[in-house]
């Protein structure tokens, strides 16, 4: 009983300061900049495909913002349609596949933009047999 006492304590001690430490880097707003795709940063895989983060962070203007593009495999999707309380717009750069939109669905081409307002569930499936890339920016604000 000792010894998961004392795993529990370190757990939520190193839970805590993981969180500090990263409530401290992410502090400081974003500044105006560039970053180029060789400098983005593989944020999420899975057998899907991957998503490359350009941007992420908190800016002087809203609580939390991410901006990124996602390849993503034929026949995959990086999700299932889902909520959350950010706004979002996804830009469809190559491929086809179908758009989700508070439970229906709509078919998706290049060149097609997808807005979600907070806590509509939103999705992008392609069920092509060709790799499909989107663009999203996404915030939440203060």
């Amino acid at each position: 009983m000792r010894r998961v006492f004392l795993n529990v304590a370190v757990a939520v001690v190193l839970v805590g300061g993981g969180y500090a430490v990263g409530r401290a880097q992410g502090s400081a707003p974003l500044k105006s900049g560039v970053v180029t795709a060789g400098q983005t940063v593989v944020a999420d895989s899975g057998t899907w495909g991957e998503f490359h983060r350009h941007f992420g962070g908190a800016t002087s203007a809203t609580a939390e913002v991410l901006a990124g593009y996602a390849d993503i495999k034929a026949g995959s999707e990086p999700h299932p349609p889902h909520v959350h309380v950010d706004e979002e717009f996804l830009y469809l750069v190559e491929g086809s596949g179908t758009w989700s939109l508070n439970g229906k669905a709509f078919p998706a081409k290049a060149g097609d933009v997808l807005y979600t307002a907070p806590n509509d569930q939103h999705g992008l499936k392609n069920t092509s047999e060709k790799p499909l890339r989107f663009f999203v920016v996404k915030w939440r604000t203060k």
